[in-house]
């Protein structure tokens, strides 16, 4: 094994391994040196290059979500288009947008797409009460929920268990506000087990702040 260094800052590792024992002597370890100082440029240039496209994309979807749902007033009829720009940025196999009931104890599933949890779909209300969406609208701020076993899932948050069931793992929940008010939830759902990162967070946190207040608009309406 050796170290990939771009500039005097170690960007990876190079690695051989053999069936064979004691495969490798020091003239081996000098070969692989060279090769990684060969490689760890290109290597470098080739994150690099990975990390600017994804920024374009992610810029290029956002425009692409403000724009969609500024034209039209109702947030029905530009859901689904929606829907299929935000599944480019921020990988997932069911969304939804949770909006607090009159009561304040509760949720009103008023739009989902994907993966179909049996007895959870649009129009059901979700009670609060150790909910992921209680948790990210009382503290106003973005969670992520993966790499949980169910047992775990049913002490931590009990409703999501039904998703569990139907095979979502991963899930991001992030707050809606409108007029300095919490309105609801947007929530992301994976099959995958670790699907979510720091910022697929940021990204569905910018999401919700584009649609916080068309939602609010369309509701009211």
């Amino acid at each position: 094994a050796s170290p990939l260094i771009v500039k005097d800052e170690v960007v990876g590792v190079l690695q051989f391994r053999s069936r064979t024992p004691n495969a490798f002597g020091e003239s081996v370890v000098r070969v692989v040196e060279n090769v990684a100082n060969h490689v760890a440029g290109s290597m470098a240039n080739a994150r690099l290059h990975a990390e600017v496209q994804s920024e374009s994309q992610e810029r290029t979807v956002l425009a692409e979500v403000g724009r969609v749902v500024s034209s039209s007033p109702d947030i029905h009829d530009i859901y689904k288009r929606f829907a299929d720009l935000v599944k480019d940025i921020i990988p997932c196999d069911r969304i939804s947008i949770g909006l607090m009931d009159q009561t304040g104890h509760a949720t009103r599933l008023t739009y989902v797409t994907g993966v179909v949890i049996p007895s959870i779909g649009e129009k059901s209300m979700i009670g609060l009460a150790g909910s992921l969406n209680d948790k990210v609208m009382s503290e106003r701020k973005g969670l992520i929920v993966q790499d949980l076993s169910m047992e775990e899932l049913e002490k931590e948050y009990p409703p999501m268990v039904a998703g569990y069931r139907a095979g979502l793992r991963s899930a991001i929940g992030v707050p809606l506000v409108a007029n300095d008010q919490v309105i609801g939830c947007l929530q992301f759902r994976s099959l995958s087990e670790t699907a979510y990162t720091a910022e697929h967070l940021d990204l569905a946190e910018r999401i919700s702040g584009q649609i916080s207040g068309v939602i609010a608009n369309s509701e009211l309406r």
